[in-house]
C-alpha cells in the first residue's frame, strides 16, 4: 500500500511538472511621433569667391561687392594688400540676410 501511494505521487507531481512548450510573443510595432527641428537663422556670413583679373585692386573689388577693403584684407588673410595676382581667388564676405 505504501508503494501504490508512492507511485501515485510520483504520477502526480510528474504531470505537474510537464514542460510547455515555450511562447514566441512578437512585440507590436508602435508610432512614435517625432518633431521636426526647426531652422534657426546662423551668424555664420555668406561668402563669394572672387578670381583676380587684370588691372583689379583691392578697392575696385571692395567697392563692387559693398564691403571695406578691411574685411576683405580680414577675410583672405591678406599679408600685403598691394600685391594682388591674376587669377588668385579672394573671399569676399557678405551681410547675413536677416
Amino acid at each position: 500500500m505504501k508503494w501504490r501511494f508512492l507511485a501515485l505521487l510520483v504520477v502526480l507531481l510528474g504531470v505537474g511538472c510537464r514542460r510547455l512548450p515555450p511562447q514566441i510573443i512578437t512585440p507590436q510595432p508602435t508610432a512614435t511621433v517625432l518633431e521636426t527641428p526647426t531652422p534657426t537663422a546662423t551668424s555664420t556670413p555668406e561668402v563669394l569667391i572672387y578670381v583676380v583679373e587684370e588691372g583689379d585692386t583691392l578697392w575696385d573689388i571692395a567697392l563692387q561687392f559693398g564691403v571695406t577693403v578691411e574685411e576683405l584684407i580680414a577675410a583672405n588673410n591678406l599679408p600685403d594688400p598691394d600685391s594682388l595676382a591674376v587669377g588668385q581667388e579672394l573671399i569676399i564676405p557678405l551681410p547675413s540676410q536677416p
